[in-house]
């Protein structure tokens, strides 16, 4: 398998100047807000409205740390893991964003993949909980067809997704984190679709090429 470190490198400089050049107004930003917190405690009305702004700053450095790692570690070949633990990862990076989990699981028990293992499981769970309204709980599916594993990360809901899956190819209303999902993803060899209802990103499918 090949791995085109050149495309990793323009991925990892221009992630890596976004994130720099956000960074330190961000900083700046939520100090100014502690000091407003400080000095209008006493302002009700006042302290929601920052508070309003201090989650969507939040929000936005949650997405600094999803940009952050996808410049640390590259460029570097795929991991080579088993399916389990990819599937593992994507569950551990859901949990430390604040989302529950429930998992369905059906492939062989000794299945591998290439994959950017560390990097897509932090993509994918900042670009499914970092703008949907808590509690938020996602099911993980993964299933072999054929010769690829495809892994669903979906927010749970009682509404059925009717909307088309989006790919890099027909990419209206694509942008953000699932741009980076979908080259990281081409990188190790497989594919990325994307499902959107009214409120936004409802649900991620990676398709990942059988290592045998």
């Amino acid at each position: 398998m090949g791995y085109p470190l050149e495309n990793q490198i323009s991925t990892a400089k221009i992630t890596g100047a976004f994130a720099h050049e956000l960074c330190n107004p961000l900083q700046g930003v939520r100090s100014l807000i502690e000091v407003i917190h400080r000095s209008s405690a006493h302002e009700a009305d006042l302290s929601r409205k920052l508070e309003r702004v201090e989650d969507g700053m939040n929000r936005l450095a949650g997405v600094l740390d999803a940009f952050r790692v996808t410049y640390e570690n590259l460029p570097r070949p795929a991991d080579h893991v088993s399916v389990d633990s990819f599937v593992s990862e994507i569950a551990e990076s859901i949990q430390r964003c604040g989302a529950t989990l429930s998992r369905d699981d059906d492939y062989p028990p000794d299945s591998y993949v290439y994959a950017f293992a560390p990097e897509l499981a932090t993509l994918i769970s900042h670009a499914l909980i970092d703008h949907s309204p808590a509690p938020v709980h996602i099911a993980l599916h993964s299933k072999q067809l054929e010769n690829t594993v495809a892994f669903f990360s979906e927010i749970a809901s009682a509404a059925p997704l009717i909307m088309p899956w989006i790919d890099a190819n027909n990419s209206d209303g694509l942008a953000g984190l699932p741009i980076l999902i979908d080259e990281i993803t081409r990188q190790c060899g497989g594919a990325a679709n994307f499902r959107y209802d009214d409120f936004g990103l409802r649900s991620i499918r990676i398709d990942l090429p059988i290592s045998l």
